[in-house]
């Protein structure tokens, strides 16, 4: 797949003129690219970071179209989530809203 194929699957059921404005480049380069214009890395990076997509996708195909969520330490999310929520409650106070 190419990256005008990439870049097309990605605009979807969008106007090509409104993917445009969401990615601050110009209709312009957009069809510009969609005809098969490779972009530079930093417009692919930036169509990518504003398009929440994967720039490693967008670029090669390999990998997921979308960013994938970051990894979560579960350890910290648990001292956390003990924090907020049962320590209030071994002190008399209340719970968050």
């Amino acid at each position: 797949m190419s990256f005008a194929e990439r870049l097309k699957e990605l605009i979807g059921q969008e106007s090509v003129s409104g993917f445009a404005r969401r990615v601050d480049l110009s209709e312009a380069l957009i069809r510009k690219y969609l005809k098969g214009s490779e972009p530079s890395l930093a417009k692919a990076n930036q169509i990518a970071m504003k398009a929440n997509c994967s720039l490693e996708w967008l670029a090669t195909g390999c990998g997921y179209l979308y960013r994938q969520a970051e990894v979560v330490d579960m350890p910290a999310y648990q001292l956390a989530h003990e924090t907020v929520w049962y320590y209030p409650s071994t002190r008399g106070g209340s719970y968050p809203p």
